[in-house]
């Protein structure tokens, strides 16, 4: 996932009001920041925070290890619907001069949490997903001794935590959404004290809904697909060395459920036959072999759309 658009675009320059930071960072204990999501009830598609570095700001880079809980206010929760599920980037911001890259890395991994702490998943690593030197850029909480607004040396890093897809019918499908309270995140410094950190941000994406307690259920999330046709784009090597056999690529919707059909003939009444059904990719690919191609004269084929009822 490329930040640089993220950034330059202007939706990306708001950030919410009320945080509030707690405790002290040691390398036992972890941070408590409460983070206010918006309004309950609120819809939108991403969340930020500048602040939730602030508490070791001005420390230097010597390989120490700082744990953050992060909890929303007023004990509300976020749910992030959609098959993209929720992604989660966080901006560590560093020292240095204006026209410097930050050199070193830093370790991420982390979990989203429920309402009492605990990890609604094994940790999840997060790699490095951009550098970016220090710049003038305005609408970032820094600044130049002459008050120009800057953005510093900054090393970002990503996770996506994926949503559960429950398919519907041939018009959509229902989303089973990401219900969490909360984000735990594990943060190893490198060795370079040279520098130091200035703070950072984080940001969540996807499309996210502040939520009152109980959760919304899974029926309301569902995602309307215009088109799921799918449609041959040409052949592909099957890698087989059987003559009878020969590849099709098709492509559709991505993640949506297609039945493979086939005939001998095309005289009213067609009796199609179902030999396969499988889902496109995350991409709208899928790549079909079809075996035994010679012994039967004439094959006709078509794929049509899974006309399945909503699965809980």
């Amino acid at each position: 996932m490329n930040p640089f658009p993220k950034i330059n675009s202007a939706r990306w320059i708001i950030f919410w009001a009320g945080i509030l930071l707690l405790g002290v960072v040691t390398n036992t204990k972890a941070t408590f920041v409460t983070l206010d999501p918006g309004a309950i009830g609120t819809n939108t598609s991403f969340i930020q925070d500048f602040s939730i570095l602030n508490t070791v700001a001005g420390s230097g880079l010597n390989g120490q290890s700082q744990s953050l809980d992060i909890f929303f206010t007023n004990s509300e929760f976020l749910v992030a619907a959609g098959f993209n599920g929720l992604t989660v980037d966080l901006f560590i911001n560093q020292s240095g001069p204006l026209g410097t890259w930050p050199t070193n890395p830093f370790t991420v991994t982390g979990y989203l949490m429920d309402a009492a702490g605990n990890p609604l998943s094994t940790p999840a690593s997060f790699p490095d997903s951009g550098t970016m030197p220090a710049q003038i850029w305005p609408d970032w909480p820094y600044y130049l001794p002459n008050g120009t607004q800057y953005l510093p040396e900054t090393k970002i890093y990503e996770s996506l935590f994926p949503g559960t897809l429950i398919y519907g019918n041939p018009n959509g499908y229902y989303v089973n959404p990401i219900t969490f309270s909360g984000i735990h995140l594990n943060i190893t410094y490198p060795t370079g004290p040279t520098n130091t950190v200035l703070g950072g941000r984080i940001v969540m994406s996807g499309s996210l809904y502040v939520s009152p307690n109980p959760a919304p259920q899974y029926t309301d999330y569902f995602v309307f697909i215009p088109n799921p046709q799918l449609t041959m784009t040409g052949p592909y090597s099957s890698g087989s060395s059987n003559s009878q056999a020969f590849g099709l690529q098709l492509s559709g919707t991505p993640y949506y459920p297609y039945i493979f059909q086939s005939t001998t003939n095309l005289i009213s009444p067609i009796n199609w036959h179902s030999f396969i059904t499988n889902s496109a990719d995350s991409n709208g690919n899928w790549n079909l072999t079809i075996t035994n191609s010679t012994s039967i004269p004439q094959r006709f084929f078509q794929v049509v759309a899974w006309p399945g009822h909503p699965q809980q």
